[in-house]
């Protein structure tokens, strides 16, 4: 992407593989295999207070986003893309939202003894992330709505994950009910509603 750090204000930049991978990985449906540790390391990352580095505001560098449209994001922030990836293949979606999650080494190596951080992706996402601005426009109405990015990907993903079909591709059939023992809900109580 760049054959020398970007340098701004006395500071270089340079982008991290996830960023540079956020790109691609908003288009296609991927197998769990494959997405899911990604997934999961970049999410890691991320609850760590990860910095995703990015050029200041009014820079030309553009970003990740292949698919254009600002409000994708411009791929400084890879959680935006595993969600968008995430979206579009509903298998690695459920998975990624209703299984225990791998403990990842900063490297992403598994750690067979450690201990996940998040310990719940779901709660993760929707409770305790704070989704700031993915570009590096100074226009106020580009700004709000690459903040709007992230939700609107862990939305289309979490609809992935109930229907059982990517987000912008319609069902052959309704989806099938849900209960809460498929859900599995503690006593009965559904964790999510979706209208």
């Amino acid at each position: 992407m760049w054959d020398k750090p970007y340098r701004a204000s006395g500071l270089d930049y340079q982008p991290y593989g996830y960023q540079v991978l956020s790109g691609i990985l908003m288009n296609g449906n991927y197998d769990a295999r494959f997405i899911n540790p990604i997934a999961e390391h970049v999410t890691q990352l991320d609850t760590q207070d990860r910095y995703w580095p990015a050029p200041p505001p009014g820079s030309k560098v553009h970003g990740f986003n292949l698919i254009g449209g600002d409000e994708a994001g411009s791929g400084f922030r890879p959680t935006t893309a595993i969600l968008e990836a995430l979206a579009h293949s509903p298998e690695a979606s459920t998975k990624f939202f209703t299984e225990q999650p791998t403990a990842y080494n900063e490297d992403g190596t598994v750690n067979p003894n450690g201990k996940a951080k998040p310990t719940s992706y779901f709660n993760y996402y929707v409770h305790e992330k704070d989704w700031t601005p993915d570009t590096t426009s100074r226009d106020s109405k580009v700004w709000d709505a690459s903040k709007q990015a992230g939700p609107a990907a862990l939305g289309r993903a979490l609809e992935a994950a109930t229907t059982g079909h990517p987000y912008d591709e319609p069902a052959a059939e309704p989806p099938v009910k849900h209960t809460a023992e498929k859900l599995g809900c503690a006593n009965g109580a559904d964790s999510l509603t979706v209208q």
